[in-house]
């Protein structure tokens, strides 16, 4: 069945008769909302920018008798929600138990299981910055077998991303069940909000700015003169 998709707020001294605001004004959009397995998630980034992942239904135009189910990324930037790439990705018609994490630059990544033509295996997938598009991310599937419950998580410590699930037996692949973590490293520019160093000598600071139309980020520091 085809629900709808909405993100409410509150204050943090709400009370429990003070009501709920819809973020935005707006939901986001129908989802896919059969069986406990059709999640959705949603997370901040450093900007206090929200994200959120869900599914949607949509008609198999190769099969008037089933359906697909893709997945759908959108962030809110303060003032409306914004479709991050293309609409309706995944690498297969079923996709599952969704999980998103962004990285400090505000760069997302999500996890799906793709049932049940690859046999729930799981997949990361992120935004091609020239195309706009999603794509997989590490390979096609992160798992040998089927999966359920994604967490998908930004390591800031070791600029990785961490990616826990659960495997099962569900299609007798002679898998142990059993919970599996797994960490990718990611080439992640250090965050920085163009600090000047401080006024001892070797105090560090960073400067960001755009370089032939990308954005670079170089360390400084605070040299014997003073400059």
């Amino acid at each position: 069945s085809n629900g709808v998709v909405s993100v409410y707020e509150n204050t943090l001294t709400a009370s429990s008769t003070t009501a709920w605001t819809l973020v935005g004004g707006a939901s986001l959009g129908n989802a896919f909302t059969e069986s406990v397995y059709a999640t959705l998630d949603f997370t901040m980034g450093t900007d206090n920018s929200l994200y959120v992942v869900y599914g949607k239904t949509l008609n198999n135009p190769n099969d008037p008798n089933s359906l697909l189910r893709k997945i759908n990324v959108k962030k809110f930037d303060g003032i409306s929600w914004l479709q991050l790439g293309d609409e309706n990705f995944g690498v297969a018609e079923s996709n599952l138990d969704f999980s998103i994490a962004v990285t400090p630059q505000g760069k997302p990544f999500v996890a799906a299981s793709s049932w049940y033509e690859n046999e729930g295996k799981n997949t990361v997938y992120e935004i091609n910055s020239a195309t706009n598009t999603w794509g997989s991310f590490g390979g096609n599937y992160v798992s040998d077998g089927s999966t359920h419950y994604n967490d998908l998580e930004f390591d800031a410590n070791t600029n990785s991303l961490v990616l826990a699930y659960s495997l099962d037996d569900y299609f007798s692949q002679g898998i142990t069940e059993g919970t599996v973590v797994k960490k990718f490293a990611l080439q992640v520019q250090p965050s920085c909000n163009n600090t000047d160093p401080g006024n001892n000598p070797g105090d560090l600071g960073c400067v960001t700015f755009n370089y032939r139309e990308q954005s670079v980020t170089y360390g400084t520091v605070r040299g014997t003169d003073g400059k």
